[in-house]
């Protein structure tokens, strides 16, 4: 899967597109999303009724964005996280938000904070994020 980073509005510094960039990157290798002829679009944003969404294009390309409504460090990185196990739920579980809530088979009724897909979201950005942690400390 490639990466592409887009800089949108927002006013996001240069070190930390490379903190993001470098957070998707990882994040996507320790997910295992590296399929083949996929493009991933990262978008930084200033929008600032959400802190980020992922969604699945179409056939090849899915996206990401990030307000710079998040920047502190562990919440854009939370984020980030958050909306690449998305992408691996549309990818590998199912996830449709389409006309009909549809995830692992089954149709449910949109709860969007109670669904399925977003409890699981908000339990493996939190793990994702302790492991990068270690993986970052590791590095250093």
């Amino acid at each position: 899967m490639r990466v592409k980073l887009q800089h949108k509005a927002g006013k996001w510094t240069k070190a930390e597109r490379k903190t993001i960039l470098q957070a998707v990157v990882w994040g996507m290798k320790t997910i295992g999303l590296n399929e083949k002829g996929m493009k991933l679009k990262v978008i930084l944003n200033a929008d600032p009724t959400v802190y980020g969404d992922a969604y699945y294009d179409d056939d090849l390309t899915c996206t990401i964005r990030i307000s710079s409504r998040n920047k502190k460090q562990n919440r854009s990185l939370k984020t980030v996280f958050h909306e690449l196990w998305h992408i691996h739920q549309y990818l590998n579980q199912g996830l449709d938000l389409g006309e009909k809530a549809m995830f692992r088979g089954v149709e449910y009724e949109y709860d969007y904070w109670n669904s399925p897909w977003e409890k699981a979201a908000r339990i493996e950005e939190k793990s994702l994020l302790a492991k990068y942690k270690k993986y970052l400390d590791n590095s250093a």
